[in-house]
């Protein structure tokens, strides 16, 4: 649909854009752990779906009683300073169940920062310090591998041979300085492995070692202390095999465990961005981590999306727990980011850039900084929007906050701008067409059906039917939603069902997910996944309950949408005539509740109703959003007779969803009757 008359900033906007990017950049830095510095976590990160299984899950009690304990005995000094997100991880890494600790959270969510900070933490805060420690070395070791270092290869078989061997690299250097360090300790474990009586924890790995040891015992036993921990060290470095390498410093770091670091969190293994990699990379090491936490018996915690864990097939024959990642409020770390710069705008990290940007420009920066920050606390329609489209992830969320104030929708020189022009700068970006982009990375369109760009409500339905299953507790699988989705369509089209669940899958703004299933390459793939459960994230909530009601996301959505097929929809629309967008909106919520209608009254009459049901339409609480927003900015508006007639046609639509539902569930909706009223006395609209 072609857009006329747009009131397009460009050209007040480009010397702004040009100048103030570098600074906005700068302040909105994709790092979860900016310049400002951490951001513990609060109650907040517990509400509304953000987190399952945090600490404050009254219905874990072993879980609570730990936490209890970890508080009374001082396990790690100023415990009570951490917030809830990271106690909780806290509590899983030193729990005695498990060694390995798989996290789980959306891209972007801070999984790094916090488990940086909490590793940080049992470093600077852990009891082995302390003098009644029973520890061999009064000292906190972590082995770290980020796989954003040095895996730039896309062979998974080469990526492998890669990891084999910086883990090789990193182990050797952490266990040799610490056998090194004092002599009893090497020499207690190499009585160990000789010690035939003992193979608990794998001595008898070491036998080619004892028998070289027995051959020539006399010779051994004069040996320096440095010759025979030089030899053991030659002896499993000559090994060709490096999986057989691993093992073997699997084996003594267990040994050291149990040993020497008696407390858990003194010894940590820790994996960090393994999504970045192939997926059958991913697999391979991720098994390979399994066995060597088996091995070793160390605490182990490894960063990853629950989608990139979900199909690992080791899983299963592995013992693991599982946390998941609930991190600081994207929005928070936003308004934290524009009070930093506001009180140390003389930074270093901001001062060169301000060098360069022309003073009236700085000015008028400044004036809209403190602006945004007051919408973003007061307002709450722009604050749901930023929560749906950013979700869990500070990383997004922090990329679509340099939106508001890069690109062509609000003029600079508008210091108060409309919080509708602010939602619209968010989905349009710096778009000169002023277009909601059909393949925007990051904000989908839950209207569309297809890649050509026509109108459909499935992504509504399948998003709906995942948060009834969801509040009620249910197990959602593929064929389940599949079996759901024929109930309201009399013939499911295998090519929007593919269209739909790929765009709500897309990693860039994944509103649904499917454990270890990124993409379905076609309709055959999908359907040979019956038994696969399928979850709704936390922005597909939001989209679902909040952003697809929003009248701005509505309006472009609309807006962006090729109507054809038998849709009446004009081919252009007059965005300097209020009335004609009022117009183009209506049409679009008439043909959604069409559709909606058609479908519901096909469920109800074939469906199995014990399984879902339904007491309002679809579309009932998107149009009763819709048309009481546009009354409310009708208000300020002249009653031209063009607006007066498309208020009467809005009337006529809510009083036919009106009537509907009470035909076809036998309830009347309060809401309509009253906004049909408000709306009818303010225009004299007479009711049939």
């Amino acid at each position: 649909m072609e857009k006329k008359n747009i009131i397009n900033s460009k050209k007040e906007n480009s010397e702004y854009n040009y100048y103030l990017k570098p600074l906005i950049d700068e302040i909105f830095q994709q790092k979860v752990v900016g310049v400002e510095g951490y951001l513990m976590s609060s109650e907040s990160n517990f509400n509304e779906d953000r987190h399952i299984n945090g600490v404050i899950d009254e219905s874990n009690k072993a879980k609570h009683e730990f936490v209890k304990k970890v508080k009374t005995e001082n396990v790690i000094n100023r415990f009570d300073t951490l917030g809830l997100n990271e106690q909780g991880l806290s509590v899983y890494l030193l729990m005695k169940t498990y060694d390995l600790v798989v996290l789980t959270g959306a891209m972007g969510s801070g999984k790094t920062a916090t488990s940086r900070f909490v590793l940080d933490f049992f470093k600077k805060n852990h009891r082995c310090k302390d003098l009644e420690c029973n520890c061999s070395i009064k000292e906190n070791s972590i082995i770290s591998l980020n796989f954003n270092e040095g895996f730039n290869l896309r062979d998974p078989d080469k990526v492998f041979i890669k990891f084999n061997d910086k883990f090789y690299k990193k182990l050797l250097r952490k266990v040799k300085p610490i056998l090194k360090k004092d002599s009893n300790i090497f020499l207690r474990f190499i009585d160990r492995i000789c010690d035939r009586s003992f193979d608990e924890d794998g001595e008898s790995e070491f036998e080619e070692f004892v028998s070289i040891i027995e051959d020539d015992i006399g010779e051994w036993n004069k040996w320096l202390f440095s010759k025979k921990i030089n030899a053991f060290f030659k002896w499993l470095e000559n090994h060709d095999d490096i999986d057989v390498k691993i093992e073997l410093l699997g084996y003594i770091i267990r040994y050291i465990r149990k040993n020497i670091y008696k407390r858990k969190e003194c010894f940590i293994l820790f994996f960090d961005n393994i999504d970045q990699l192939p997926e059958i990379a991913q697999n391979m090491i991720i098994s390979s981590i399994f066995r060597f936490t088996e091995i070793s018996k160390v605490v182990t915690l490894l960063n990853v999306r629950l989608t990139s864990f979900g199909w690992v097939p080791a899983k299963a024959s592995f013992s693991w727990v599982h946390y998941q990642h609930a991190g600081a409020d994207p929005l928070e770390i936003i308004l934290r980011r524009i009070d930093y710069f506001l009180n140390n705008q003389s930074h270093s990290n901001y001062e060169l850039i301000k060098s360069s940007i022309p003073n009236h420009l700085y000015e008028l920066f400044i004036i809209r900084l403190n602006y945004i920050k007051h919408l973003i606390v007061e307002k709450e329609r722009l604050r749901k929007c930023m929560i749906a489209i950013g979700g869990n992830s500070v990383r997004r969320s922090l990329f679509l906050a340099t939106r508001i104030f890069y690109n062509y929708v609000v003029s600079i020189d508008s210091k108060e701008p409309y919080e509708n022009d602010i939602i619209r700068a968010l989905l349009l970006n710096a778009s000169e067409s002023h277009d909601f982009k059909q393949d925007d990375r990051l904000i989908c369109n839950i209207y569309l059906n297809n890649k050509n760009g026509g109108f459909s409500i499935m992504k509504l339905r399948i998003l709906q039917f995942l948060h009834y299953n969801k509040i009620n507790n249910k197990r959602t699988t593929l064929q389940s939603l599949l079996d759901h989705l024929k109930w309201f369509y009399q013939k499911l089209q295998n090519s929007e069902l593919l269209f739909c669940i790929n765009d709500l899958l897309n990693d860039r703004r994944r509103l649904i997910y499917l454990d270890g299933i990124g993409y379905f390459e076609n309709i055959n793939k999908l359907y040979t996944c019956p038994n696969e459960n399928i979850n709704i994230t936390f922005s597909g909530i939001k989209y679902y309950k909040e952003l697809s009601c929003d009248l701005v996301y509505i309006q472009e959505s609309f807006e962006s949408i090729d109507w054809d097929n038998g849709y009446s929809m004009p081919n252009y629309v007059d965005h300097s005539v209020f009335s004609d967008r009022v117009y183009i909106t209506r049409l679009g919520m008439r043909h959604l509740f069409t559709e909606d209608k058609k479908q519901t009254k096909f469920f109800l009459k074939h469906s199995n109703l014990s399984n879902f049901r339904m007491n309002q339409f679809l579309s009932t609480e998107i149009i009763y959003n819709c048309a009481r927003s546009f009354f409310l900015i009708s208000l300020g508006q002249i009653k031209t007779d063009q607006l007066r007639s498309e208020i009467n046609n809005w009337v006529s639509l809510l009083l036919d969803v009106y009537n509907s539902e009470i035909s076809t569930f036998g309830i009347e909706n309060m809401n309509y009757y009253k906004l049909i009223d408000d709306i009818s006395d303010y225009y004299n609209v007479k009711l049939n």
